[in-house]
């Protein structure tokens, strides 16, 4: 039995199959001539490959007797280095005579005031104690200075 007066209306006269699917709904969304919706992505969402037919039966995975060329996960022994590492030359381990002054004191550190094995901080420049806990800039600045200044001595007395 039909409604008056609108035949498409009625049991039995809806395509929802049709209309209903994913692919009808990606297919009447609106889109810019530029290929993307309001406020969303800058290209379409899915690009469509379409076939006119459909794919043999053997077509459908790729065949299982093929070759294939596999590459290491992990290194052997889990060591990237050269077995044998290019020797290093002779000249950096022996210098030349003249080449260095043996007098010369090297790996040279910084050395406060010690006391009993302990640094003796009364005798190290410092700043003067508040009674706030807060470090401002100039307290910051004055012990990058005394640091400076103690690994400069080291060099230049």
């Amino acid at each position: 039995m039909l409604i008056r007066g609108a035949p498409h209306r009625g049991p039995g006269r809806y395509d929802n199959h049709t209309v209903d699917n994913f692919i009808y709904c990606l297919e009447t969304k609106p889109e810019s001539n530029k290929g993307y919706t309001l406020g969303a992505r800058t290209s379409v969402r899915i690009n469509y490959m379409k076939q006119d037919r459909t794919p043999a039966p053997g077509a459908h995975q790729p065949e299982w007797g093929a070759e294939r060329v596999f590459k290491p996960a992990t290194a052997p022994f889990s060591i990237k280095t050269d077995r044998f590492p290019d020797k290093a030359l002779a000249v950096t381990y022996n210098p030349g005579p003249g080449s260095y002054n043996p007098e010369v004191a090297k790996n040279r550190k910084i050395s406060w005031p010690m006391k009993f094995g302990r640094p003796d901080w009364s005798l190290v420049p410092s700043v003067e104690k508040k009674t706030l806990k807060s470090e401002f800039l100039y307290d910051r600045e004055f012990l990058k200075h005394r640091n400076r200044v103690a690994y400069l001595s080291l060099y230049y007395s």
